[in-house]
């Protein structure tokens, strides 16, 4: 194999020659940003002051709040039934009608038992003239017995004769009472004031006694059905406040108060059924909608910023804060909103400043003045 020597003053020659061409690609690459916060910072070292408004932050009390889950309930809901058998020949309402008590929501035939009733009316008037006359035999046999003209075992008789007309009599009038009540039966009211939730029947169906009419409920107040787990149940007592939110109306807070606590613990989930009372007179919400609930059960000193210091990145919250004039950003977790502020449970703390309100394109880094 044929081999070339090279002096040692050539390779030197060769080796400097190459950095010579390398550096300025070394440099230009070094000037490119390698990150975000590499081009934020860069771009903040050349940025003007901003003029930005910094507030201290604070530490003030904040409430502690326990976060369950709950299902609103109708106060007041029946499943109403037919109370005697017949045809439907009207229905007043569809789903949806808002009714009084005591209005009429459905009607059935009631030619039979108007029958019947006319039948019981003439059987309770017979048997009235029944009891008049076996009461002139009984008073016309006790004369004839003072006078010897009969047994006593006939007295005895007539005398059980006016008795049996005497019970005729009643029974007579539980049938009228009875024939009253079956036309009042095919008469279908509304028990309560309330809205129809679901309609059952249609003209021409023929109903037996506990066939299903209608739904009806009460929604003028509802009450939350709370699921509070064992080890929390301490912290929850009647008459408690609490707040919940439905996802059919976001951003709104809505309010209840603990009526009942459960006296048992469920053996499978471990928990206490909590119930509170809700005033819905706008009727906003609705029986059956899943509720968000957070009961304030204490209150802990945090650190409180203005809500305008917040700026969101995607789920992210982040604030800056001013420290040697500039303004540095920070990640933060947030606690509950209070008005116009909102604890911040990590990224602050007291006497710190920060921007509020927070300008849109200021930079991490970036330089600040702070206007009066």
């Amino acid at each position: 194999m044929l081999r070339l020597s090279v002096p040692s003053s050539a390779r030197a020659a060769v080796i400097l020659a190459a950095v010579a061409i390398a550096a300025p690609a070394l440099v230009s690459a070094g000037c490119q940003p390698g990150s975000a916060n590499g081009a934020q910072a860069s771009a903040a070292a050349t940025t003007d002051p901003v003029a930005i408004t910094a507030s201290p932050v604070r530490v003030s009390p904040v409430p502690v709040t326990l976060t369950l889950t709950g299902t609103l309930r109708a106060e007041r809901q029946a499943r109403l039934a037919a109370g005697a058998p017949g045809r439907v020949v009207k229905v007043n309402v569809d789903r949806g009608s808002v009714v009084k008590q005591g209005d009429v929501l459905a009607e059935l035939d009631t030619s039979a038992a108007a029958l019947s009733a006319a039948e019981a009316q003439k059987a309770a008037q017979n048997a009235k003239v029944q009891r008049e006359s076996a009461l002139r035999e009984c008073d016309r046999a006790k004369v004839l017995f003072e006078s010897g003209a009969i047994s006593k075992s006939e007295l005895e008789m007539r005398k059980s004769q006016c008795d049996s007309a005497e019970l005729g009599v009643d029974a007579a009038g539980l049938r009228v009472a009875m024939g009253a009540q079956a036309l009042r039966d095919a008469v279908v009211r509304a028990p309560f004031a309330g809205t129809i939730d679901d309609k059952s029947i249609d003209v021409g169906e023929y109903l037996m006694p506990g066939s299903p009419v209608a739904t009806l409920v009460s929604v003028d107040r509802l009450r939350l059905d709370v699921l509070v787990p064992e080890a929390q149940l301490g912290r929850v007592s009647t008459d408690t406040s609490m707040t919940f939110r439905v996802a059919a109306f976001p951003g709104r807070d809505f309010t209840a108060k603990v009526k009942t606590i459960g006296t048992t613990v469920r053996e499978g989930t471990r928990d206490v059924v909590v119930e509170a009372e809700i005033d819905n007179t706008d009727r906003a919400l609705k029986p059956g909608m899943f509720a968000s609930v957070d009961i304030v059960t204490a209150e802990t000193p945090a650190p409180v910023v203005p809500k305008t210091a917040i700026v969101k990145r995607g789920e992210a919250s982040h604030l800056f804060v001013v420290v040697d004039g500039r303004a540095h950003e920070r990640v933060v977790k947030l606690g509950p909103a209070m008005g116009a502020d909102v604890a911040v449970l990590r990224g602050v703390a007291e006497g710190d400043r920060v921007v509020a309100p927070a300008p849109d394109k200021l930079l991490n880094g970036a330089p600040v003045t702070e206007g009066r």
